[in-house]
């Protein structure tokens, strides 16, 4: 990186250009499929406003034109439909939090015109930014035809392009890619103080003006401190002041950078527990490939779902605290509780969340093969499909080995490189979705990048990264490696047991507990035994309602059907109904199995599907469990006793 800067940031403009021409060029071709750019477009109502001259505003009652486009109805919108004596809100709006995302979109349609295809030029400019600042990234482990080549490949992946139209999610990737690029260039590259305090200070103006795009930026505050505190040349007790400065510098632009976006956010509480609470439920374990039969952490990934749990936990074991309203302080309040009961009472399957998104990272450059849209350079993407599509399952081996190999030889840039790729792969678990993590497929290129380099550099003799290292060194790192891999292993092991322990304790609580059985309505169609709750049904039109209960089934006259908890289609929580299998009876068991299940404002009845008769047994309200901070679903079988507690990695198969 250091010679011949010019070449790259000639490089650098031009990959900026030809990326940003085919992204805006994908994005009018979206467009014209009927895929328009926009996500929470109902929103963007101050940006409208504002392009039209009006402030960064919501009215009291919009025109009907302006819904039309905020609806997406309509793709453009004349600022000519907005009354001159149109009423305005007083005070600050919820969307602030928004300010900068808000603001560029009401730059581009003063320009262009208020439009969301014709929003497709400022997304090319964030496609060629990622690309571009890509390329920043490779050339840290390869030379600048490689770096260009794996840009290439970025620029063209699928993965990309698919979040492209929605900006308000893809608008962080370029930011998430110059700070990874600022922390390689600490982590790796001798700098002078004044070099360093400066990239500090961008990096803390990104992560600031990110915030205003989309918080995800503030998960990257952790890369700098530890990168500063324990990585940079020279060791960890040198340039004490140096690194003081640097960090200092950074909070300080960090402060002034996000200053306009809180000053333009009213005083309410933020959603990031909300968006973590989802992340543990089960659509996101099947994403993660992780599972356990006996349990669930939660019933569905919906707002609706976190909002009932949160105000029934808050009632039950702090019932002095205020009632939790989405987008307050109280709410906020409740959901960090709720989450920290979580967190404690399944510490390993966090651990084991946290290593498989590490495990998935790698692959995706392999895991999206197929074309983005079809008319669209078929014949490349083919080609595409048929070389990267056998590849996935190598990127993650092909990782761990080039971060073994750094280590032996040079272990400072090798630890370093190490904890970045766990950071950076481990955090997508908070909410494991391809539009969190996208940008991270620029890892993969730079693994892959790195390698063929290195074998390249390996053939022509011009000496690679690896070598000069002594037998001596050699055994004492891999003996030290050795260790900490036996200590992690010994501390997922010790976190399992524990979480084992608390589960365990848990569902014979849930065993134990008293009962009021319930009064059924059953009647049969075609292959569907439904058995309604008419006292339930009466009470859960309370939305404050919620109740745990307890389901029992003969798993032998089941036959191996489903189990539907089913909310009222006409009921707000509808999205709530949650299915499960039943398995079937074990030879010679005696097909007993116990189900438990929290159920809210909505739940009308208990569904068998493709069961015999004689399945259900008995379906009952649990009465002694309202001091338990956790309702947690269950699955109980015989032999539930001799089950694991925790979560595994069932699979790392690509399932996108």
């Amino acid at each position: 990186m250091t010679r011949g800067p010019w070449a790259d940031a000639v490089l650098f403009v031009l990959i900026l250009l030809v990326a940003g021409w085919w992204g805006k060029h994908c994005v009018d071709a979206f467009s014209a499929s009927g895929r328009t750019p926009g996500m929470y477009n109902e929103l963007f109502e101050p940006a409208v406003m504002t392009a039209c001259g009006r402030g960064f505003h919501r009215s009291v009652e919009p025109p009907a034109a302006l819904m039309r486009f905020l609806t997406r109805a309509d793709d453009r919108f004349s600022c000519s439909a907005l009354p001159a004596d149109l009423k305005i809100q007083e005070g600050l709006v919820p969307e602030g939090s928004w300010l900068y995302l808000l603001l560029l979109v009401a730059s581009a349609w003063r320009a262009l015109g208020i439009s969301w295809s014709g929003l497709s030029p400022l997304l090319g400019l964030f496609f060629g930014l990622t690309s571009a600042f890509g390329y920043v990234v490779f050339r840290f482990g390869m030379g600048r035809v490689g770096a260009t080549l794996c840009a290439a490949a970025l620029s063209l992946s699928t993965l990309q392009l698919l979040n492209l139209p929605g900006f308000r999610d893809y608008t962080k990737a370029p930011i998430m890619l110059a700070l990874l690029a600022i922390a390689l260039a600490l982590g790796l590259l001798p700098l002078r103080s004044r070099a360093l305090i400066a990239l500090c200070a961008a990096y803390g103006a990104l992560v600031g003006v990110g915030y205003g795009l989309k918080p995800d930026t503030l998960i990257q505050i952790p890369v700098l401190v530890v990168t500063v505190m324990l990585f940079l040349p020279g060791g960890v007790t040198a340039n004490a002041a140096t690194k003081v400065a640097g960090l200092a510098a950074a909070a300080a632009a960090v402060a002034v950078t996000m200053w306009p976006v809180l000053r333009a956010t009213p005083a309410t509480g933020n959603n990031l527990w909300h968006i973590a609470i989802i992340g543990f439920m089960p659509e996101y374990d099947q994403a993660l490939g992780v599972d356990n039969p006996v349990y669930r952490c939660g019933v569905t990934a919906s707002d609706e779902y976190v909002y009932l749990s949160t105000g029934s936990y808050v009632a039950r074991t702090h019932p002095d605290w205020p009632e939790p309203v989405m987008y307050t302080k109280a709410y906020e309040r409740a959901t960090r509780a709720y989450l920290l009961e979580l967190a404690s009472r399944f510490p390993a399957d966090i651990v084991t969340r946290g290593v498989s998104s590490i495990s998935r990272i790698p692959e995706i450059p392999f895991g999206w093969p197929q074309p983005p849209l079809p008319g669209l350079l078929d014949r490349v993407y083919a080609v595409r499909e048929r070389v990267l599509t056998p590849l996935y399952g190598y990127g993650l081996p092909l990782t761990l080995a080039s971060l073994a190999a750094i280590t032996l030889v040079r272990p400072r840039e090798g630890l370093f490189l190490s904890f970045l790729f766990a950071y950076l792969g481990a955090y997508p678990t908070i909410q494991f979705h391809n539009r969190n993590f996208f940008h991270l497929e620029a890892i993969g290129w730079l693994v892959v990048g790195f390698v063929f380099s290195q074998v390249f550099a390996a053939v022509i003799g011009r000496g690679a990264v690896f070598g000069g290292i002594s037998r001596r060194d050699v055994l004492k790192r891999v003996a030290v490696g050795v260790v900490a891999i036996v200590l992690g292993v010994g501390v997922l092991l010790g976190l399992r047991s524990y979480q084992t322990q608390l589960l365990r304790r848990t569902i014979n609580g849930y065993l134990r507990a008293w009962i009021h059985p319930l009064r059924l309505e059953q009647t049969d169609s075609e292959t569907t035994h439904r058995a309604a709750i008419p006292a339930v049904a009466a009470q859960s039109r309370d939305p404050h309602w919620a109740r745990l209960i307890r389901v029992e089934v003969s798993a032998a006259a089941c036959g191996g059907g489903t189990l539907t908890y089913q909310y009222d289609p006409g009921s707000p929580y509808r999205r709530l109904s949650a299915t499960i299998a039943l398995p079937r009876a074990a030879a010679g068991g005696t097909g007993r199995l116990i189900a438990f299940e929290p159920v809210y404002s909505g739940f009308a009845s208990v569904d068998l599907h493709g069961a015999g008769g004689g399945c259900l047994q008995s379906v009952s309200q649990v009465t002694g469990l309202d001091d338990e901070p956790l309702w947690v679903p269950l699955v109980l079988d015989a032999n539930w006793r001799t089950d694991t507690l925790y979560q595994w990695i069932q699979t790392r198969e690509n399932i996108h």
